[in-house]
Order: C-alpha cells, then sequence, then structure tokens
C-alpha cells in the first residue's frame, strides 16, 4: 500500500469511528449517487436521464465497487468489480481506475473513447464527504461517445451533465 493510500484509509477510518462506541472496522464504505443528463444524438436521438448509486468497499490497497444504473426509461445497468488501488480495470470501450489524490480524497477515472470521466470523493470530519462528478471531452472532440442503457451499445452525446451528488460514508 503506498503512504497516500494508507492516509486515506486511516482518515475514513477516522471519520467511520469517530462517534463509533465499537473499535473501527478494517473496511470502509462509501455510498455515492448522482444523475447523468445527457442529449443522445445518434442513434435515435433523445434526452434522457441515468441516476447512478455506486457502493465503495474499500480494504487495505482493495477496492470493490458495486454500480447500479437505472435510465428513465426503467432500463438498468449493474457492474461490480474488485482490483486494488491504481490498478486500470478494462471494460468495453472503456477503462476505470481508483487512486488516491491525497490523505483526504479519493477518484476513479473513467477513460472513455471520447472523453474521461472523474468521480471525486473529499473526506470531510464526522463522517462526511462530498462528490463531485464530471465528465470532459478529450482533444479534438465534440460530442461524449458510450454505452447507452437505452440503446444497449454506443451512443453519441452532444451534452452530458452531473447533478444530484451524494456521498455517505458509513
Amino acid at each position: 500500500m503506498t503512504r497516500a493510500a494508507g492516509v486515506l484509509l486511516i482518515v475514513l477510518l477516522s471519520a467511520m469511528s469517530a462517534h463509533a462506541q465499537d473499535a473501527p472496522s478494517s473496511e470502509t464504505q462509501i455510498d455515492l449517487s448522482y444523475d447523468a443528463t445527457d442529449v443522445r444524438i445518434r442513434p435515435s436521438p433523445g434526452g434522457g436521464t441515468v441516476h447512478h448509486s455506486l457502493h465503495i468497499v474499500l480494504s487495505g490497497n482493495r477496492v470493490s465497487e458495486t454500480n447500479n444504473s437505472r435510465a428513465t426509461s426503467g432500463k438498468t445497468q449493474d457492474v461490480l468489480h474488485n482490483s486494488q488501488l491504481g490498478e486500470e480495470v478494462v471494460h468495453t470501450n472503456s477503462s476505470a481506475t481508483w487512486h488516491v489524490l491525497g490523505a483526504k480524497s479519493l477518484a476513479r477515472t473513467r477513460v472513455l473513447p471520447q472523453s474521461v470521466e472523474t468521480i471525486k470523493v473529499n473526506v470531510l470530519p464526522d463522517k462526511q464527504c462530498t462528490l463531485s462528478v464530471t465528465n470532459r471531452l478529450k482533444p479534438g472532440y465534440k460530442e461524449y461517445a458510450m454505452n447507452s442503457i437505452n440503446v444497449g451499445g454506443m451512443a453519441y452525446y452532444s451534452s452530458w451533465q452531473a447533478s444530484n451528488e451524494l456521498c455517505a460514508i458509513r
């Protein structure tokens, strides 16, 4: 485990046990959620929102992510992966890596064909945290390309915006 990862885990465990009567667990659980609103330009042009709920478990240098995505159409997609902090997990048309940014922040970077999505968690005192989600186009691209729950494959979007970002440490 890197020094920064160790410091983050200590900060997270301290935040979790600040008001607990029992000894701190060696595991940290973080619940994240946000809505992604987009405008699909092809195929089947249209707009929509997808609600993402992520459950993150940190244990030592290991990270487990359960991601449930639900579109306004009612279609869902569940993804589960386990890795080490800093290890790239490859998916169809993307890859994702959880990494420590500093003593009080953690991020997942997901590299998509035409953009980079970043989920950043900042740890605050008293078992509190904040979530920030961005998706930035790579140089030279004017549209976002990613798998669509509604289309069932690759789709292209003129805009993408995160909102209703929530974070909780258990």
